[in-house]
């Protein structure tokens, strides 16, 4: 990973990169649940399937997916709450230890950072909020349309642009293999992939570096 040391600006991505998501889809379920149920009964059981590695990438539609397995069953007005309240749920969020301590780190030695997120803005913003993520910029992909999310290059090029340097000054942390890592690719950006959250089992066809966690790649920069 020798290609590490000469990085100036670091863009990093937000599920699974820098937290994991299922704490936030479970606080979702859990106050829709407690909307329509007087007991918590099942609910875990429930969760636990809806959550699963097997589930989370396989399944095209996690809202629908968790509808299916409880009394209530599939209904598009129930669909249309789960989303509501995926976009505005106040709820405790923390970042993973060792991503917070690599970010501690980026600060005090003056990297550029950056987070670049898919996903709908309203929700993104709702999780930044929750995870009292500050003085970091966010970049939202899809403010220029669903078709410019990651891996579209034009996501990257804009933080690019934030950080006034070139791809090859640049890398890209991520653990999806297609948004995260062939979308740096293509804008030639150094990618590392991030194995962990559900996308660890998505085969890699893009040849980069594989990390299990932050505190191996602060140790080789430091």
């Amino acid at each position: 990973m020798a290609k590490i040391m000469g990085i100036k600006g670091f863009i990093l991505d937000l599920d699974n990169t820098l937290y994991d998501e299922n704490q936030y889809l479970y606080n979702v379920f859990l106050d829709f649940w407690t909307k329509y149920f007087f007991t918590q009964e099942n609910f875990e059981d429930i969760c636990t399937q809806t959550l699963s590695d097997e589930t989370r990438l396989h399944s095209k539609d996690i809202f629908r997916t968790f509808l299916e397995l409880t009394p209530l069953g599939y209904a598009q007005n129930y669909h249309d709450e789960l989303f509501s309240i995926y976009a505005s749920i106040q709820c405790k969020l923390s970042l993973y230890e060792d991503a917070q301590e690599f970010l501690d780190f980026l600060k005090q030695q003056d990297y550029q950072i950056a987070i670049l997120t898919n996903g709908p803005i309203q929700a993104q913003k709702n999780k930044i909020n929750n995870l009292k993520i500050t003085g970091i910029p966010i970049f939202y992909a899809r403010e220029d349309g669903i078709e410019y999310e990651k891996p579209h290059p034009k996501a990257f090029l804009k933080v690019l642009n934030h950080f006034r340097l070139s791809p090859k000054d640049c890398c890209m942390i991520g653990d999806n293999p297609y948004t995260d890592i062939e979308g740096a690719d293509k804008a030639r950006i150094l990618p590392i992939l991030l194995k962990r959250g559900y996308a660890k089992n998505v085969q890699n066809h893009i040849q980069c570096d594989t990390i299990s966690n932050f505190k191996v790649l602060k140790d080789l920069i430091k």
